[in-house]
């Protein structure tokens, strides 16, 4: 795994996960993108990391190993109307990608959906985001804050 940290490595594993879905072209799958979706981009997604609670479990006699508790934030950019039935198919692609393997490839304790949004955004039409929050357990080296194996 190239990334250094949990932060990077949870966000690439999920980017994959996400990477053949029916209703949304890989391309348009980014992480923490900057920029507006643009019409043609849509539907699109961008993944962001929320906050993240870390306790100790143990030590291996030098450095702690901890659970993190992680939100990842799964933005689902739609231009059109009505909003939600343009969203809906890529909704549930995404959630059932993640669903298909919770454990994130034996990185994740647990995954879980704890949360929906629905925005609208600024664009030169009718444009929304519907934010899917997900919390992921995980196991992290204290010392390098690198991700640990289930």
């Amino acid at each position: 795994m190239a990334a250094t940290t949990f932060h990077q490595q949870l966000l690439q594993i999920v980017s994959d996960q996400l990477n053949a879905l029916p209703s949304v072209y890989a391309g348009n799958v980014h992480i923490e993108r900057a920029d507006a979706f643009d019409r043609d981009e849509c539907p699109g997604i961008n993944l962001v990391l929320g906050d993240a609670r870390l306790d100790s479990i143990g030590s291996d006699g030098q450095w702690d190993l901890v659970r993190a508790d992680v939100a990842v934030l799964l933005k689902l950019h739609t231009r059109g109307d009505p909003h939600t039935q343009l969203a809906d198919p890529a909704i549930g692609d995404a959630n059932a990608a993640l669903m298909t393997d919770p454990s994130l490839g034996g990185y994740a304790l647990r995954l879980r959906l704890v949360a929906t949004r629905k925005q609208q955004a600024p664009a030169d039409g009718t444009a929304g985001i519907y934010e899917l929050e997900y919390r992921v357990t995980v196991t992290v080296n204290e010392a390098t804050l690198a991700l640990m194996p289930a």
